[in-house]
């Protein structure tokens, strides 16, 4: 049968989500410096949806946990992500930087952050508005543009 994680996936608390592929955690990374919801947030919505977790414990969740960077398989996937001199030789002259690192990472990614989302603020990037501040209770991500009030 089934059997969860030893551990924690990175950027959300589940054990059992999306467990079989390493670059998962880097997709949702991603989303989360383009969209601003993480991982914990598709996480916390579906278990809210079956009834499993309220409301509150989901803002305590994704305040702790969406974000998170994940370094589990980061030195696979920069691998992953980097062009080889030597197998792809005339590819690898057309990229700025073709072997990938945190910081290169971080580089690309911080220019997709949009800045309706994002603000520089403090010495890092801070999201504009979270599910969590202040007492608003507002569902967030309805593609229609309206919102429900709870």
């Amino acid at each position: 049968g089934f059997r969860p994680a030893p551990e924690r996936t990175q950027g959300t608390y589940s054990k059992y989500n999306s467990i079989d592929d390493k670059i998962d955690d880097f997709f949702y990374y991603t989303t989360y410096i383009k969209y601003g919801i993480g991982r914990t947030t598709y996480d916390a919505a579906q278990e809210i949806r079956n009834e499993e977790i309220t409301l509150d414990e989901a803002k305590a969740l994704c305040k702790k946990f969406d974000g998170e960077y994940p370094d589990r398989f980061e030195k696979e996937i920069m691998q992953y992500l980097s062009i080889d001199k030597q197998h792809f030789p005339h590819a690898y002259q057309c990229f700025e930087q073709p072997k990938m690192d945190r910081e290169y990472f971080m580089h690309l990614a911080d220019r997709f952050r949009s800045p309706h989302l994002w603000k520089w603020e403090d010495n890092m990037w801070k999201l504009r508005h979270t599910p969590y501040e202040g007492d608003s209770e507002v569902l967030w991500g309805n593609p229609k543009g309206t919102h429900h009030e709870i």
